[in-house]
């Protein structure tokens, strides 16, 4: 069973209108749509937005629908180009601080690294369905915290600290959740913006069109396995 995360209605949209949906199901204040999606089990939840949300709907499709693998997708902000799509090789929350336990920003206790890498397989299938679909994605970091990034000193920081690719406010969540229940993931983000002063209005440009394309990926990714 494949799980599909996206945090806004626009991320899950397409999706769940290509589903033949068997089930519909009501829990925590999340509606879970079950069913078959080109031709394989699937279970789409729109989470909301931020870390708490996210690692709820990763937690229920974890245990309640016993997913063995889970993609996060939908839209970021980003450093690479707007309009370009990241595929997470690792994934990082930057707004984590134990330092008093001695540990680098974005570490937790119990965590060898402040990354938790993505499964190199559904890394390497989202990559081939990308191509399929004429998009050249960047494989690299995602970074996540419960901050909407609009001002370009924090995106600098960022992308020094962390070398990231896009920074958003859900995927780096779910990866650890999905660490800890030994569930593949990985998280598929087309950029709107680029997290600095103009990104509140930039996501709005692109929110719509942003989704459909990571929509159009994660298609070409279920047909194929």
């Amino acid at each position: 069973m494949i799980g599909i995360i996206g945090a806004l209605t626009e991320e899950v949209k397409l999706l769940v209108e290509q589903t033949q949906v068997a089930e519909t199901v009501s829990l925590c204040g999340l509606t879970f749509y079950a069913g078959t999606l080109e031709g394989q089990n699937v279970v789409i939840v729109k989470c909301g937005v931020g870390k708490v949300h996210a690692a709820m709907a990763a937690t229920t499709l974890a245990v309640r629908f016993s997913c063995d693998t889970i993609v996060n997708t939908g839209v970021a902000g980003g450093t690479v180009g707007r309009g370009e799509t990241v595929v997470s090789e690792r994934l990082v929350q930057h707004d984590v601080h134990c330092d008093a336990d001695g540990l680098p920003q974005g570490q937790l206790d119990g965590f060898a690294s402040p990354f938790i890498a993505a499964d190199g397989e559904t890394v390497a299938r989202l990559r081939a369905a990308a191509a399929e679909s004429g998009v050249n994605v960047h494989v690299g970091t995602i970074v996540s915290g419960d901050r909407f990034i609009c001002k370009a000193v924090d995106v600098r920081q960022l992308a020094d600290g962390f070398d990231a690719k896009a920074i958003d406010m859900e995927s780096a969540a779910i990866a650890q959740v999905c660490a800890i229940a030994g569930i593949r993931f990985c998280a598929l983000r087309t950029v709107t913006d680029n997290a600095d002063e103009s990104a509140p209005g930039d996501f709005y440009e692109l929110v719509h069109v942003a989704s459909v394309k990571s929509s159009k990926i994660l298609l070409a990714y279920l047909r194929a396995l």
